[in-house]
């Protein structure tokens, strides 16, 4: 019995406490199978090859020290900190919690009416049948909601530590909803509790961000190298909104990060940012399509990888106007640098216009760290790694300096310094 099969014969008596919807998720899953590199958004990922391995489905619970696992991160100490294990909500400060900020596992128990109509709306099972994989093995989904008029000062924290004595599969599920005129800053920390822990992440988040809302949502993945990573993030973005996330891949062996953002509603705003930096043999796609859908809208997507050793990173961008959204304003690039004479980047950026009073650009660029200034650096006593860290930081300042936690920008800056100095000298 194959992976796919383990997956459709446990997914048959595992129970489903969504109803319908995760029926309907099972179904998708056993009718579509895996993606293969002949469907266009995985033309570069070979998603097949993880699932070659056979994973535990069911995990026991596990325990973990979660205090000496956040002393490990600094910039928790600033804020509002949810520990998921294996994506599963383990610790919500409750008495913590500001007023206007609801953090909440949804289950069978307290699902209602509000849940129904928000709850794998936005996160297409019947497109992306690793969605449906999400979606048809749930048993919780953690909801983060933030009340109508109200601003989140604290930035708030959620720490998905990956653990597993055996290779296993994980699924975690996250509903974030901005309401009218609020305010928050969110980040996802996806890290692994030890250089042996062999999982399957399988993360799927839907985000509504309200009329005249401020949401910022920081990704950030510091998985381990046995670790494979797929991520789907979902937006729709109201009128007056404005939606930025911030991704920082620097972790697992292959990771996939999709991202959808609808631009709903007029004036709207969306701002991706991303910075991977593969090294050694890691695999890491960044897919991204940004929807506007109505007049007046403005995106802008800028990307930029750092690729060494013999590893590999792809992304795929796509900016969709549809026939009624003129006005719009819409960017993308991505640039990226290669270290070594083996490392693959593979960039696709596209557009598709419906409408014909739009501003949009694209555009892609591939090259090496300029030698001049790595020699003008070493030349006045800086060692090489230092000064490639350096320059790395300069280059990847245009994504991550715009970000309002100042304390998780300090974080990558340092994280990028570190990832730099272990890495060996490469033609």
């Amino acid at each position: 019995m194959n992976m796919t099969e383990k997956i459709i014969e446990f997914s048959g008596s595992h129970p489903k406490p969504f109803g319908v919807v995760q029926q309907k998720a099972a179904g998708v899953f056993e009718a579509k199978g895996l993606p293969g590199l002949k469907d266009e958004e995985w033309k570069y990922t070979n998603i097949r090859q993880v699932f070659e391995k056979s994973y535990a489905l069911n995990i026991a619970k596990r325990e973990i020290a979660v205090k000496s696992f956040i002393s490990r991160f600094p910039f928790l100490s600033e804020g509002i900190v949810i520990v998921l294990i294996n994506g599963k909500t383990v610790e919500i400060p409750v008495k913590n919690l500001p007023a206007g900020l609801k953090a909440e596992v949804i289950n069978q128990q307290n699902m209602d009416e509000w849940f129904n109509t928000h709850f794998a709306r936005l996160a297409s099972d019947e497109k992306d049948s690793l969605t449906a994989l999400n979606t048809s093995l749930l048993s919780e989904c953690l909801l983060i909601s933030v009340a109508a008029n109200t601003k989140i000062t604290a930035p708030v924290y959620l720490l998905n530590i990956s653990s597993s004595a055996e290779p296993a599969m994980t699924y975690g599920r996250l509903l974030v909803y901005a309401g009218k005129h609020s305010n928050a800053d969110i980040t996802l920390l996806h890290v692994s509790d030890n250089e042996q822990s062999e999982t399957f992440d399988n993360m799927v988040t839907e985000i509504y961000a309200q009329e005249n809302s401020a949401l910022e949502i920081n990704l950030i993945q510091q998985q381990n190298l046995v670790s494979n990573v797929v991520t789907a993030t979902n937006a729709r973005v109201e009128v007056n909104a404005k939606f930025r996330i911030n991704t920082f891949t620097a972790g697992g062996n292959l990771t996939r990060n999709k991202l959808q953002i609808t631009l709903a509603g007029r004036n709207s705003e969306a701002i991706l940012n991303g910075l991977y930096l593969p090294s050694g043999k890691m695999h890491i796609d960044n897919f991204t399509s940004v929807i506007h859908a109505v007049p007046h809208g403005m995106s802008n997507q800028t990307y930029k990888g750092v690729i060494s050793g013999m590893a590999h990173g792809v992304f795929n961008g796509r900016i969709v106007v549809e026939r009624d959204a003129q006005k719009t304003q819409a960017y993308q690039s991505n640039k990226n640098l290669l270290l070594s004479r083996n490392a693959v980047i593979n960039s696709k950026p596209q557009l598709e216009i419906f409408a014909d009073d739009v501003k949009c650009t694209h555009g892609a660029t591939t090259g090496q760290l300029d030698d001049d200034a790595l020699f003008y650096l070493c030349a006045r006593g800086i060692n090489r790694n230092d000064a490639l860290t350096l320059l790395v930081q300069a280059f990847a300042g245009e994504v991550m300096d715009g970000m309002e936690n100042k304390a998780v920008n300090e974080y990558l800056h340092d994280l990028i310094a570190q990832h730099f100095s272990t890495l060996p000298n490469e033609p």
